[in-house]
Formats: C-alpha cells, sequence, structure tokens
C-alpha cells in the first residue's frame, strides 16, 4: 500500500528486486511492477513471484510541482501477497530540477542480518574442491555450445565464452604460460547469458603477466577463488553477481608496460558499467587501487548492492567515481566490514556528493565503530 501525502504530484514505484537469504534476485523488466499514486489517494501493488519470507528492495520516485512541497514526505508501508513479514521505511533526498523538485530514493529497503556460509571466504571454502581429480587441458577453450559445462580442467590457457548458459565449475584456470599484455583468463565481453563460475580458481601462472581474472558481463562467481592477476574481476555490463569467493593477492608492477611504465592501477573489482549488480557474502582484499572501483568509464552504473563482505586494501577500499555519465542511482552498501590496511587512512568508501551510496551497518572490523563514507 503506498499513501502519497504530498499536496500534488505523483509516486512512482518500481520493485527492483528481492532478498532470500542472504542472496538478491533482481525481477526481471517484464514482471518489474510499477505503479503511481495520486496524492491524497493509495494504491495497491501486488507482486508476484516473491518466495515466502523474502524481503522486497522498493525504489520510489516522487516530482513534485512546486519548490514549496519539497519538504514534504512520502510515506510507503509494504505488505507483499506471499511475503511472511510487512516491512516499512519513509526515506528521502531531495534534488532541485529546473522549476521543478524531483525527490529519489530507495524505499522500504529490508537488509537480512547476513551471516556467511562455511565462514569467511578463503582458501578452505572457495576454488576447487578438496579432492577433486582434474585432467590437465593445455591450450585455450572457446566455449560454443549453448548449456557446455566444463568441469574438473587443469587448463594451461584462457576461456573464451562464445555461448549461453555455460558453466565452469571444479576447475582451474591459468592462463598461458607466456605473459599475457591484456585480456581475462576467462572472456565473457560479448555478454552471453547464463554464464555461471562455480568452486573454481582463476590464476595467472606466469610471471611477469597482465592479465586480469574475468571480465565482461552476464555472469556469477559462486565460491571462486582469484589472485595473480592485476583486476580480478573487470565488469562490462549489466546482470553480475559475486558470492562468497575470495578476492585477493593482485599482481601490483611499479612499471606497467601496459600503463606506460606507470603504476599498475589493480583492482579486485572495477565496474566500468552495468546495471544489477550485487557483491554478496566474499572477502575482497589485496588491491594497490581499490577493492571496488566504480569507473563509469563506458556507461551508467546502477542498481549495485555491496553486502556482507570483509573489505581491505586499496587507496581508499571503495571508490565511485562518476565522470561524464552523471550520479549513480541505487547503490546500496550494507552490512560489510572493513579493515584499515587501506592507503589513504580510515578511507573505507569514497564518492562524489551527488553519488554517495545508502549506507546501512557498515563497521571496521577491528573496533565495531560505523564506517562513514568521505565524499570526493
Amino acid at each position: 500500500m503506498v499513501n502519497n501525502t504530498l499536496a500534488r504530484g505523483k509516486v512512482i514505484i518500481t520493485v527492483v528486486g528481492y532478498f532470500s537469504g542472504t542472496s538478491f534476485h533482481f525481477a526481471r523488466s517484464a514482471s518489474r511492477s510499477i505503479g503511481s499514486a495520486l496524492s491524497g489517494h493509495s494504491k495497491t501493488l501486488v507482486v508476484r513471484g516473491v518466495p515466502q519470507g523474502a524481503k522486497l528492495l522498493i525504489e520510489v520516485k516522487t516530482a513534485m510541482a512546486p519548490k514549496t512541497s519539497s519538504n514534504r514526505l512520502v510515506k510507503m508501508s509494504v505488505a507483499p501477497r506471499t511475503a511472511a513479514e510487512r516491512v516499512s521505511a519513509a526515506k528521502r533526498s531531495v534534488a532541485h530540477l529546473a522549476s521543478r523538485t524531483l525527490a529519489s530514493w530507495i524505499a522500504a529497503v529490508v537488509y537480512p542480518k547476513v551471516t556467511i556460509p562455511g565462514g569467511t571466504p578463503g582458501a578452505s571454502n572457495t576454488g576447487v574442491p578438496r579432492g577433486t581429480r582434474l585432467t590437465v587441458h593445455r591450450g585455450d577453450i572457446h566455449v560454443t555450445r549453448a548449456g557446455a559445462t566444463i568441469n574438473a580442467l587443469d587448463i594451461r590457457g584462457r576461456i573464451f565464452v562464445e555461448a549461453s548458459n555455460v558453466t565452469i565449475q571444479n576447475s582451474i584456470v591459468r592462463g598461458p604460460s607466456t605473459a599475457m599484455m591484456n585480456g581475462g583468463l576467462i572472456s565473457n565481453l560479448k555478454g552471453y547469458s547464463g554464464l555461471r563460475v562455480i568452486n573454481t580458481e582463476i590464476a595467472a601462472s606466469a610471471y611477469p603477466t597482465y592479465a586480469n581474472g574475468i571480465m565482461g558481463f552476464n555472469f556469477s562467481l559462486t565460491r571462486v577463488n582469484i589472485h595473480n592477476v592485476v583486476d580480478a574481476v573487470d565488469i562490462t555490463g549489466n546482470n553480475v553477481h559475486i558470492v562468497s569467493s575470495w578476492l585477493h593477492n593482485n599482481l601490483h608492477y611499479a612499471k606497467d608496460p601496459t600503463r606506460n611504465g606507470t603504476p599498475s592501477h589493480d583492482d579486485s573489482i572495477q565496474i566500468q558499467k552495468g546495471i544489477g549488480i550485487s557483491i554478496t557474502n566474499n572477502a575482497i582484499n589485496g588491491a594497490h587501487n581499490a577493492a571496488l572501483m566504480v569507473t563509469q568509464d563506458a556507461g551508467s552504473v546502477g542498481t549495485l548492492s555491496l553486502a556482507g563482505n570483509l573489505f581491505d586494501n586499496g587507496a581508499c577500499t571503495v571508490n565511485i567515481a562518476q565522470k561524464s555519465y552523471g550520479p549513480l542511482k541505487g547503490v546500496s552498501v550494507a552490512n560489510n566490514r572493513f579493515q584499515r590496511h587501506m592507503t589513504v587512512a580510515n578511507c573505507a568508501v569514497i564518492a562524489p556528493a551527488t553519488s554517495v551510496p545508502q549506507m546501512v551497518n557498515n563497521v571496521w572490523a577491528d573496533t565495531g565503530a560505523t564506517v562513514q563514507p568521505s565524499k570526493g
């Protein structure tokens, strides 16, 4: 039920997705419920396909004609038909746009208490399961068959994904024995849908090498161990989910030939563009530039969730830049722990004033004190 208490205007409500346990599922655009409520009225949205007990993430936007309305507050409560729990929220963030005022915020965000199954990701619970027998494959693999599974291989080359619904599991991807000057050990730069990487180790065997771990979009990583690469994950589009994985020990060069002899710009996760990105219950450390770097080099970034992670290192650990694509929308940072081994003292999260993410229950790992974002 949505109740607009504004004197004028309308409210637009979008169901972004739902939480189930420690996972977040984005609503498909075709099934996303959108509604509006005129002033003084209410409207009920019917939300389908939400499991019992799930909690919704809902985006609310309201446009108000007169600036004098800017201090009014929209109140909203959500009672999904199939959900077991009623949630409510009333939040606002007012910005002026020409002669109108636009208030936009994420409302009714209910974050579950995050627990990491099996403990913090590390050597014992990521990568190839103990006891798995691996078969050595020498050379690159081009996956051209939809639905193909790569299982229990020790790959002395790269993987190029060239079909949808590919699964890579219980394997090690080492890359070539000679130095790579660019690219990823796993490449999905064309964004074939449904790529899953599970219980796999991604680590360059050559040294020096300037390779990244995995590059592209439309993929998920689950219990993956990525190390000995420059950027562990390079995201270039929509729909990426990283869960219960260990990203650590990046390669760094004081004189990187791919950067004209300047130091490496290594990140654990770099996001060039994309929406529908979730990073949940991971251990992420070992990068010199940032554990998570949003660049918006190639397009807009939004609907980005960082939840339940253990972060460390970087200059500032989470670094958000908006560049020419403008402010980021729908970025939430919740229930994360930050260690203090960043170069800039106590700089856990830095973002422009217009792109500061929603911060909920983020703490310093050593003291439990609340983490405050820096603006820059």
